[in-house]
């Protein structure tokens, strides 16, 4: 019967010790936010002769095809009046992709990613692509948290250009 009360007495210490003995109970930290994609609203296909830049990634040529769905299912306007500015791979400086909302944790650390730059009657759409998600509409972009790169994305160790 001792051990009984010995065992019980314990656990009732043990579990209200909380946080590492600190008295405070155990409580979850909510998980960073990470910034909305918006998956494009239908999926028009576009001819890659008429509408997509040269380009040798199929991969890039996707995100392409799918920032456009987004802006003419926005707009609703033709695809053939959606011209392709620019399309670079490289590394946003954060996980916000470069377009960080109020209020709003993200990660700080380097995250591969696509900036694609659309036009439509003479108004640019930043289009905003990080890791394996579709690009979205960023309509208040940051100009100098993106860094564009040639070939493939190789991010040096701590101490490697030193």
């Amino acid at each position: 019967m001792e051990r009984l009360t010995l065992a019980l007495a314990l656990t009732v210490l043990l579990v209200g010790c909380g946080a590492e003995g600190s008295g405070e109970p155990v409580t979850s930290q909510p998980p960073l936010s990470t910034p909305q994609t918006t998956a494009p609203a239908d999926s028009t296909t576009l001819r890659q002769e008429e509408t997509l830049p040269e380009s040798n990634d199929p991969d890039e040529n996707l995100l392409v095809e799918q920032a456009i769905a987004d802006l003419v299912a926005r707009m609703d306007v033709d695809p053939k009046d959606v011209e392709v500015d620019s399309v670079e791979t490289g590394v946003w400086k954060d996980g916000s992709i470069g377009c960080p909302e109020p209020d709003t944790a993200y990660i700080q650390s380097l995250v591969p990613g696509t900036r694609v730059s659309l036009r439509l009657n003479d108004i640019t759409y930043a289009y905003h692509q990080g890791g394996s998600d579709a690009p979205f509409l960023c309509e208040s972009p940051v100009e100098d948290a993106f860094e564009g790169v040639e070939g493939d994305i190789l991010i040096p160790p701590p101490g490697y250009d030193e």
